[in-house]
């Protein structure tokens, strides 16, 4: 990657963020040879469109695939403001880990609990 996924959404974001932006972007990242990287430019617009509104980017890992019940009464427990992404991590064995901002993380699965187990 020629230029950082954090440098294009931060360039994005100061030249005002609308659609005509969104299609030069693109583009310059094509010209540059970064097209390959768009998914890591997007969710780091996303991440800076939530920071801006002054909301939280959560990323929700289970275990298994979630009903949609599920992720109706965990989406319920979010604010307006914030974004939350899930995905399936078989790694985690069973359970849910949550990280919030990339900075906190809440790790109720299996392999984190045998982690802290066997880490002392």
């Amino acid at each position: 990657m020629k230029f950082p996924a954090k440098n294009y959404a931060q360039a994005f974001m100061e030249l005002g963020a609308n659609e005509e932006h969104s299609k030069r972007l693109f583009e310059v990242m094509e010209k540059n040879g970064d097209g390959s990287q768009k998914n890591k430019v997007v969710k780091e617009i996303e991440k800076l469109i939530v920071k801006k509104n002054k909301g939280h980017f959560y990323q929700v890992s289970f275990a298994r695939t979630s009903e949609a019940k599920e992720l109706e009464s965990i989406s319920s427990q979010f604010g307006a403001k914030d974004r939350f992404v899930t995905n399936v991590a078989p790694e985690l064995v069973a359970g849910v880990r949550i990280v919030r901002d990339e900075e906190e993380e809440l790790d109720l699965s299996f392999t984190g609990k045998l982690n802290k187990l066997f880490s002392n």
